[in-house]
């Protein structure tokens, strides 16, 4: 079932205790599964998966073109995380309400996110202008500050203590 299906069939009253975010690897899909998400989970963790591909052809937007790139390259690596790392900065630069931290270390890289405040309203900005970024700008010397990177423990440690907190 298409995410966007699925959030359209749950009742708008049904909440989570957290979700986990994959699927279509595209930012502007993400986005979308993020406010649907948000919508659901007042209080609690949204772990959202392929937020940091290791290379520029895992980076590509569509599976294809990182699938072209890869064949022209020579290379047998066939992982594909999209441009969903876009997400990780609209979220720092537009959502203020969220806080998160993206745990590195682990092969699978992830973005852990929460509520500074239960239930809070969040809207969504448009954030067009992260389309124009680019893998090589954003990574050009490794995972970037603002991805607020960290290894699963500290990750996990943060977000719980937060959530707890808004009890």
């Amino acid at each position: 079932m298409k995410s966007d299906d699925y959030f359209a069939s749950l009742d708008p009253q049904t909440t989570f205790d957290l979700a986990f975010i994959d699927g279509l690897d595209t930012f502007e899909q993400s986005k979308t599964d993020l406010f649907n998400t948000l919508r659901h989970v007042p209080i609690g963790p949204i772990l959202l998966d392929d937020t940091v591909p290791e290379d520029e052809a895992a980076a590509l937007p569509e599976l294809a073109a990182a699938i072209a790139q890869r064949r022209q390259s020579g290379s047998k690596n066939t992982s594909w995380m999209g441009d969903v790392w876009k997400l990780v900065i609209y979220i720092d630069r537009y959502l203020p309400q969220l806080d998160f931290r993206t745990i590195v270390g682990s092969g699978n890289e992830q973005t852990l996110a929460w509520r500074r405040q239960p239930g809070e309203a969040i809207a969504e900005q448009s954030g067009n202008e992260l389309g124009e970024l680019s893998y090589r700008e954003v990574f050009a010397n490794g995972i970037p500050a603002q991805f607020r990177p960290c290894g699963e423990a500290e990750a996990l440690a943060t977000c719980l203590a937060a959530v707890k907190a808004q009890h």
